[in-house]
């Protein structure tokens, strides 16, 4: 039964067997497009779209994402025997449309689930959504995105830790060990340049600036200079802007 097998390269997936989870899932590569309608069409589906995604394999990932987006308002259980759900079919299109690179569809999967999640008192699943969210964002490589990121990744994190999810928080550390590398890429200032920035965004001139921070008003003014150079700006109110989009202002 496909429902039971695919199961297999789960597990190895879990176990961190990414060759074997890669050797055992090329039965499924072809299902998508072959498994029949019925009971348990929704479900192995959804198992081979996990496995997609832990391999990162972009070619089955959109194969299941187009056959699963019409269940993307309903949420997904099993009553036979164990009852369990698996919460809001969104977050998985999420994941799915993450893999396939669809990130602007990811990020309204993602958010569609955390609300959905919210209201059925799924709190796993909405930690789990959130952590998809912040790594459609990062993915996405806006820098306007920074912020919302790793707020939603941070947000996470402290869920796994509350509920002991200790696999989800890996991910969740090692997800914003990423988003801060970018965040600091995207700012090539130096700490006293930002200082400065963010004084700039309050309003302040540089006579102000230079007496908060008791400096003299000419090394206030070379590195507002030196911050002008470095961000292609041409004025202080260009300052202000990339400031506030940094998540500074």
């Amino acid at each position: 039964m496909p429902l039971v097998r695919v199961s297999i390269p789960l597990m190895h997936l879990l176990r961190g067997e990414t060759d074997c989870a890669a050797a055992t899932f090329e039965e499924f590569r072809e299902l998508p497009a072959t498994f029949p309608y019925g009971v348990r069409w929704a479900v192995t589906l959804s198992q081979t779209g996990l496995a997609a995604v832990g391999l990162d394999d972009r070619e089955v990932a959109g194969a299941v994402y187009r056959r699963l987006l019409p269940t993307a308002p309903y949420y997904s259980g099993d009553g036979s025997g164990a009852v369990f759900s698996s919460g809001a079919n969104a977050r998985l299109l999420g994941e799915l449309a993450t893999t396939t690179g669809r990130l602007d569809e990811a990020a309204a999967h993602h958010r569609d689930a955390m609300a959905m999640n919210a209201r059925i008192g799924a709190r796993p699943f909405v930690a789990l959504s959130r952590l998809g969210l912040g790594r459609a964002l990062h993915r996405r490589g806006r820098t306007a995105d920074r912020p919302e990121a790793r707020e939603e990744v941070v947000r996470a994190a402290a869920e796994f830790r509350r509920l002991g999810m200790p696999g989800p928080l890996r991910d969740a550390d090692t997800l914003l060990a990423g988003i801060d590398a970018a965040r600091r890429s995207d700012d090539p200032l130096s700490v006293r340049e930002r200082e400065i920035a963010v004084l700039i965004t309050a309003g302040l001139s540089n006579r102000d600036i230079a007496d908060r921070l008791v400096l003299s008003e000419r090394t206030v003014e070379t590195h507002v200079r030196n911050s002008l150079a470095k961000l292609g700006c041409t004025n202080r109110t260009e300052i202000a802007a990339w400031a506030v989009r940094s998540g500074l202002g």
